[in-house]
C-alpha cells in the first residue's frame, strides 16, 4: 500500500487536484483506497453505475466508447470523475493496457470535498470541459 504522503503526491499530479493547497491534499489522500488491475482487466464498463473516480498512479488505461478507443490515460490523469459526479451510467469502458495502480475516491467523499473546496470544483469543471472539447465533433 502506498504511504499517505505518496498518495498525496500522486493526487497533486492530477489536474483536478493541482490547485488544491498541498496541506489540503493529505486529508483527501486519507479518503482514497488503492485499486490494482492487471493488463486486459476491465476497471468499469459503459453503462455501469458511476460510484467513484480514479487517479492513475502507474500503468496505462484504454478508454472505449461504443467499441472505439476514444482516449488513453496514464500516471497523473484521472478517470471516471464525470460518473462520480453524476448518477448517470458510465459513459465509457476502461481497460488496462498494462498493469495499473489507481487511487479510488468514492462518490460521496468527492461530493463532500466539492462542498468544501471551490478550487476543486473549478478544476473539475476545467478538466471535464477540456475532455468534452476533445471528443466533440
Amino acid at each position: 500500500m502506498l504511504p499517505l504522503i505518496e498518495r498525496a503526491v500522486a493526487l497533486r499530479a492530477a489536474p483536478v487536484f493541482a490547485s488544491v493547497p498541498p496541506s489540503a491534499l493529505l486529508p483527501v489522500a486519507e479518503l482514497t483506497t488503492e485499486a490494482r488491475i492487471e493488463e486486459g482487466e476491465t476497471l468499469f464498463r459503459e453503462g455501469d453505475a458511476g460510484d467513484a473516480m480514479y487517479v492513475v498512479t502507474r500503468g496505462r488505461l484504454r478508454v472505449m466508447r461504443g467499441g472505439q478507443v476514444v482516449a488513453r490515460v496514464g500516471p497523473g490523469e484521472c478517470i471516471g470523475e464525470l460518473g462520480a459526479l453524476d448518477r448517470a451510467p458510465r459513459s465509457a469502458t476502461v481497460i488496462a493496457e498494462e498493469a495499473a495502480l489507481l487511487l479510488r475516491l468514492e462518490r460521496d467523499d468527492l461530493l463532500d470535498l466539492c462542498l468544501d473546496s471551490p478550487e476543486l470544483v473549478r478544476a473539475m469543471i476545467a478538466v471535464l470541459a477540456d475532455r468534452l472539447l476533445k471528443v466533440a465533433p
